[in-house]
C-alpha cells in the first residue's frame, strides 16, 4: 500500500511507478501535490467516490466529516470506462 510516508520520503516518480505498478504517473504526481500542499499549511480537498461494492452509506458518513463523496451508483454504469479528469469523455 502506498502511504504518505512512503511518498514523503524524497522518493522519485519513477521509484514510486517501480514499487507501485497498479499507480499510474498522473496518479502519484496528483498525490504528492496534495503532500506537498499538507506540508506547506494548505487546505486538501480529499474526494471520494464510493465503489459499487460498498454502501451508499458511506457517502452521508464522508460528507458528514466535511468530505466531497458520491457513490458510483450516481455517477454512472459498471460498464463506463475510466476516464482522467481533463481528458475528453468518449
Amino acid at each position: 500500500m502506498l502511504t504518505l510516508e512512503a511518498m514523503s520520503a524524497e522518493r522519485t516518480v519513477e521509484e514510486l511507478l517501480t514499487d507501485f505498478p497498479y499507480l499510474e504517473d498522473p496518479d502519484i504526481r496528483e498525490a504528492l501535490a496534495s503532500l506537498k500542499a499538507m506540508k506547506s499549511g494548505s487546505r486538501v480537498v480529499m474526494r471520494f467516490l464510493i465503489d459499487m461494492n460498498l454502501t451508499p452509506r458511506w457517502v452521508q458518513y464522508l460528507r458528514s466529516a466535511g468530505y466531497e463523496a458520491i457513490h458510483w451508483s450516481s455517477v454512472g454504469p459498471l460498464s463506463a470506462p475510466r476516464v482522467r479528469q481533463g481528458q475528453p469523455h468518449l
